[in-house]
């Protein structure tokens, strides 16, 4: 897979190959369809402009940032997931130390 690394403030970065990695335990893949650009976090990780007082960027920053509000389909299940289905359109919200956050989307 693709993923974009920013390696330096500014417009300094890197399209990085990746392995796709397999869901453990109680986790969803999702094929990633589009990728939004979030107007705060992505526009101080560049200017190296930390959102809150004490955080410092450090780079390169982690792989797949910018891009952590995404959309896509879920491609493979783990273990015991099943509020979730492969087929199932989600949202993702994910950043460095945090969980990733899914919002299945209903049509």
């Amino acid at each position: 897979m693709k993923v974009l690394q920013v390696t330096a403030p500014g417009s300094e970065s890197v399209l990085l190959d990746m392995p796709i990695p397999d869901p453990g335990p109680g986790e969803a893949r999702v094929r990633i369809l589009g990728v939004a650009t979030c107007p705060q976090w992505d526009l101080h990780l560049r200017h190296n402009e930390p959102m809150f007082v004490g955080h410092q960027f450090h780079y390169p920053y982690t792989p797949g940032q910018p891009g952590h509000e995404a959309t896509g389909v879920i491609d493979a299940l783990g273990e015991g997931v099943s509020a979730l289905a492969l087929g199932d359109c989600v949202s993702v919200w994910r950043d460095p130390g945090h969980r990733v956050q899914v919002i299945k989307v209903v049509r």
